[in-house]
């Protein structure tokens, strides 16, 4: 197994201004033997051919349409993984049954909805990494008055087990908007949902502590050099493959240069930025691939809480090292009443 050098981030803890819970990350600790690059291309990831690429756009196609019949036909429960990660648009994270609940709830609520009113779904990006699949769309809805209305991006992670591909991640995220915030209806439908004692379509395993702590320790290390601009060259050249597909918490798709480009000019423009606090983590492995979930913490310029964000981050083990491949932001709104 190679292993490189692995970094200790010193500057990091001295650049950024930070007080209370946001001294709680020491990456200096907790990212150790991570080397610095040799300046090489990390491309981690390949094109997809045309029947996989076909496959994938059929299942995003027939998920959305079922989710519009209240799936009748069975193809979210034929698709989705039971232990799948995934973050709703206003950050919530589900499960399987509680996705199939509402589902089903708001159909009975208007029995008379048909595939063809599906919200379309276009501006796919899609890409292969080693057994994993990321793909990403825009679903945007139709009003009464047949105009269009407002639009997510939705990143999905997809795996192939027992023959077919079955969606293992998925983050939906409102672009450029804020959504209502969930109904008590929902809430409680969610919260009445329960598995279905059938369904075992169990995917992925759990993660031993000392390598959920080194994937934490990595997703510190962005946040740390998000909150300095970068200033080590951390995210550069450590952490993200060059071929990374980045979704922000407006809905935006960025790649590496045009992400960094971005927090380089955020720091420009306010260097005593305060490093958000990271907690709530949830950590799965499938295979050569590991989802981690999190989330991320404002502070405001008086000490108080702000925006809260729920994300995904996808890793990818390339000779033996984890490298970010993925990642997806949903800001957090909270139920109604």
């Amino acid at each position: 197994m190679a292993h490189r050098f692995l970094l200790t981030i010193f500057p990091v803890a001295l650049l950024v201004a930070c007080t209370g819970d946001d001294t709680a990350t020491d990456v200096s600790a907790t990212t150790a033997n991570r080397s610095a690059a040799s300046g090489s291309a990390h491309i981690l990831g390949t094109e997809v051919d045309a029947e996989t690429l076909a496959d994938i756009i059929q299942l995003d196609i027939e998920q959305n349409e079922a989710n519009r019949i209240g799936d009748s036909e069975g193809m979210i429960d034929r698709m989705v993984a039971d232990d799948t990660l995934w973050v709703g648009a206003t950050g919530g994270v589900v499960n399987k049954a509680q996705i199939l609940a509402v589902v089903r709830h708001n159909f009975q609520r208007d029995p008379s909805r048909t595939k063809e009113g599906a919200s379309p779904h276009d501006d796919f990006g899609t890409r292969r990494f080693g057994d994993v699949i990321i793909h990403h769309g825009r679903s945007t809805s139709i009003n009464a008055d047949g105009s269009q209305g407002q639009a997510r991006r939705y990143l999905v992670v997809l795996q192939k087990q027992r023959g077919q591909w079955w969606i293992i991640g998925r983050e939906t995220i409102p672009i450029d908007y804020t959504p209502s915030p969930p109904s008590a209806e929902i809430v409680a439908v969610q919260a009445a949902a329960t598995p279905s004692p059938v369904s075992t379509i169990m995917l992925g395993t759990e993660v031993d502590p000392a390598l959920e702590q080194e994937i934490i320790s990595l997703s510190q290390a962005q946040n740390q050099a998000n909150g300095t601009g970068d200033s080590d060259n951390v995210i550069r050249d450590r952490l993200f493959a060059d071929d990374v597909v980045w979704v922000s918490s407006t809905g935006h798709v960025q790649t590496k240069d045009e992400y960094l480009a971005n927090i380089r000019a955020n720091f420009a423009t306010n260097p005593n930025q305060r490093i958000s606090p990271h907690d709530d983590y949830t950590v799965r492995r499938f295979g050569d691939t590991i989802i981690q979930l999190g989330r991320s913490n404002s502070i405001n310029a008086d000490g108080t809480t702000g925006a809260r964000r729920r994300y995904m981050n996808v890793f990818m083990n390339r000779d033996g090292e984890w490298w970010y491949i993925a990642h997806g932001a949903t800001t957090v709104v909270d139920p109604a009443g």
